[in-house]
């Protein structure tokens, strides 16, 4: 008997993990909502920080890219042709992928023709907040 209350124990504990996980789900959710709100409004007001109750809230924006599946093999192709292949690993790793497509943002304004159709980039926004010295 002691052990059918033991897994009752368990199934409770498990249970109330499930309803934990769910709820810090839909809290992360709304958090990442509200921190694209607050971005937006930062962007608008061209506002790149505030200090706040002790903490400073910096905006920061970076470019990424990923390979759509469908265009990898092209990709690695264009690479190779294009004096790039050394940064093939067997696959390109996103860190690294992400330093070229920003280093071509930075100098050009805009990937290169042949790594247009193949890259799909994007803006990163996170609000980042420290704890400030008082």
């Amino acid at each position: 008997m002691e052990l059918i209350q033991e897994i009752r124990s368990l199934q409770r504990l498990r249970d109330r993990i499930d309803e934990l996980e769910t709820e810090l789900k839909a809290q992360k959710a709304q958090a990442s909502q509200l921190e694209q709100e607050i971005l937006d409004a930062m962007e608008l007001e061209e506002m790149d920080d505030l200090k706040l109750d002790g903490r400073r809230y910096s905006y920061h924006a970076s470019i990424k890219g990923n390979v759509l599946a469908a265009n990898r093999d092209r990709f690695m192709e264009e690479l190779r042709a294009h004096g790039l292949g050394d940064i093939i690993k067997p696959t390109v790793h996103p860190g690294t992928l992400n330093s070229l497509v920003k280093e071509y943002y930075e100098t050009e304004g805009r990937l290169p023709d042949w790594a247009e159709p193949l890259i799909h980039v994007f803006t990163v926004r996170t609000l980042q907040a420290r704890k400030t010295k008082k």
